[in-house]
């Protein structure tokens, strides 16, 4: 108890001697200026805290339609963070809150499309913000927790643990996480079991391939932009909240930083890069199939076959582009085709890729300015 106290000391009855002292309260001196202990959360309440602060992102094209589902977490007042390839090449971009209550996010306040995340300026009001982890303060073999999203109105906590990591120059350092995850939790928190936010899911080693299993897509590209085992996350250190880059979603595709999206009307059957095609066999047969060109075998093919469901007329082109949406080059067939519904056609653009630096590329095969077929491949030295 607080005050001032008197000890007397007593032999035989007799005084002996006395001391005054006071009590008062008063931090001690290790603990001026120390923060609060950190404190483990139960699963229940780290569920809680990240449900509460996550939101649905809806991806919707030129012809408002609904290209595909993320999501996203506020990480401070009107800073609403997720994956760029969430809203990669989007006309609109719609936030459903907790509540259901959906508005058009317009605004982005900083991204890194090579790294994977965005800021977006959305404002929802009662919404909480989830904290960052001290930075540094994760290990591999940590145990950590992330919301999957197995159907919209429905997220289910994981507990997982991270595996590995591993850096990638411009794009960054990634975690690698050792469960799954839907394609609709893209965006969602990783987060510690103190409650505080060590990443999010997301980290595509390929920019513009958010749909690698659209069969659209060439399949064997597929092994450059998948983490061989479990997912993939960008750490939240890379995250600059200051960084200078605040711009609109539209002026995100004027920048050229969007990819374009692949149209939804089916003409490829399949698409295949190789060393060579045999020409002479009836279909033409692809020869020495291949994701890896080199200098030294920097010759390659690349065969379309063509199974629309409506006829088709028009020129059919092929791009080159490098990582950062840059185009590098474009061959136009010369020849005019027309492809008709339930009939085999095919299309072939052979190419020398000697110039090109070690890295990865992106094909785009267009018909009459439709993106109609995209693959992904590695020079090496």
């Amino acid at each position: 108890m607080t005050g001032v106290w008197t000890l007397d000391a007593r032999i035989d009855g007799e005084t002996a001697g006395s001391h005054t002292f006071q009590i008062t309260i008063a931090p001690r001196p290790d603990d001026i200026g120390a923060k609060p202990a950190r404190r483990v959360l139960s699963p229940s309440e780290i569920y809680n805290q990240a449900a509460a602060a996550s939101v649905l992102i809806e991806n919707i094209d030129a012809k408002a339609a609904r290209r595909n589902v993320g999501t996203g977490f506020f990480i401070g007042p009107g800073r609403l963070l997720t994956a760029f390839q969430v809203i990669d090449g989007a006309k609109k971009v719609r936030i459903v809150g907790p509540q259901g209550r959906s508005i058009e996010a317009t605004e982005v306040l900083a991204f890194n499309r090579r790294q994977d995340w965005i800021i977006l300026n959305v404002t929802l009001e009662n919404t909480p913000v989830l904290e960052r982890e001290p930075s540094g303060s994760w290990g591999v073999g940590d145990r950590i927790y992330f919301l999957d999203v197995p159907a919209e109105g429905n997220r289910v906590i994981v507990e997982t643990s991270l595996i590995g990591k591993q850096n990638l120059d411009q794009a960054g350092e990634r975690l690698n996480v050792a469960d799954t995850t839907n394609q609709r939790a893209v965006g969602s928190p990783l987060i510690n079991e103190y409650g505080e936010v060590i990443g999010l899911i997301g980290g595509s080693l390929l920019p513009g391939a958010a749909f690698l299993g659209d069969p659209a897509f060439g399949a064997r590209s597929n092994s450059l932009g998948i983490a061989s085992r479990g997912t993939l996350a960008v750490p939240i250190n890379l995250v600059n909240d200051s960084a200078s880059s605040a711009t609109t979603i539209d002026g995100l595709l004027k920048l050229g930083q969007f990819t374009a999206p692949l149209a939804r009307t089916e003409s490829v059957l399949s698409g295949v890069l190789a060393r060579t095609v045999n020409k002479k066999t009836d279909p033409p047969q692809p020869i020495d199939e291949r994701i890896e060109f080199s200098p030294a075998n920097a010759q390659g093919t690349l065969l379309i076959t063509w199974l629309p469901k409506e006829k088709r007329k028009g020129y059919a082109s092929l791009r080159l582009y490098d990582l950062d949406n840059n185009l590098i080059s474009e061959t136009l067939n010369k020849k005019k085709i027309t492809i008709t519904p339930s009939k085999l056609s095919y299309s072939l653009w052979e190419f020398n890729l000697a110039t090109l630096r070690p890295g990865i590329y992106r094909l785009d095969v267009l018909l009459e300015g439709d993106f109609v077929w995209r693959a992904f491949f590695r020079m090496v030295e």
